[in-house]
Parts: structure tokens; C-alpha cells; sequence
């Protein structure tokens, strides 16, 4: 989320709660730090292909991944 409550990715960040994954599980999954994951959630920094590719396999495989990673 947003400094300002806005998501960067909505559909994501739904799914998200919805499926109750945690953040945590997603970053360790993607080995990152949690200030990385972070900054790629808010859009501050941009998910690779592959990690997107990777998320949306391992805990989202019924949603596209031009779906899931669709910001507004």
C-alpha cells in the first residue's frame, strides 16, 4: 500500500487477502528483503517478469498474470 492508502496493484493486493498469503511467505518465496518486496507492492520498484511470473505460478495460478499485476 501506498503512503497515501492507495494500492499500486489492486487485484494483487486483494487476492492477496482474500487466498490469506501472507506477504512474508511471498517474499521469502522471491528471496528478497522486506524493504525490496515493499518498494516492488507500492510500485515505488517494478516486479521482474520472472518474479511475477513466479508469484502469480506458485500462489495465484487460476488469475493471469496480466490480471494480477494490473495497476491503475
Amino acid at each position: 500500500m501506498r503512503r497515501d492508502g492507495s494500492t499500486y496493484y489492486p487485484v494483487l493486493e486483494s487476492e492477496i487477502i482474500l487466498r490469506s498469503i501472507t506477504k512474508k511467505e511471498m517474499r521469502e518465496f522471491l528471496d528478497l528483503e522486506q524493504s525490496s518486496f515493499v518498494l516492488k507492492l507500492n510500485g515505488t520498484r517494478r516486479f521482474s517478469l520472472d518474479e511475477a511470473i513466479r508469484l502469480q505460478e506458485e500462489f495465484f495460478p487460476d488469475i493471469s498474470v496480466n490480471e494480477l499485476f494490473r495497476h491503475e
